[in-house]
């Protein structure tokens, strides 16, 4: 949808993956028990606002003009031989 993600992570891989996310700029975390509705509402409004949303903008041209259900093969395949996605 090209939209930057807000992640609640409360379990297992989601913690890494939420980090992946900021990491990458298209989005961020918040800790769901403890994060209040404030919290939740200007961690949103950031990054709607900020330079996420222009990068996840980006993203989801980039990957609506390709054929995505070959690119999800060959990204497949590349993980299967140990090649990294990172371009």
């Amino acid at each position: 949808a090209g939209l930057p993600l807000l992640a609640l992570p409360f379990s297992t891989d989601q913690f890494a993956g939420a980090e992946d996310l900021r990491g990458g700029g298209l989005g961020d975390a918040a800790v769901p028990c403890v994060a209040s509705a404030t919290e939740i509402a200007g961690r949103l409004t950031a990054l709607l606002e900020g330079p996420a949303a222009n990068m996840a903008a980006a993203l989801g041209r980039d990957l609506r003009s390709a054929n995505g259900a070959e690119r999800v093969a060959d990204a497949v395949e590349r993980v299967g031989a140990g090649v990294a996605l990172i371009r």
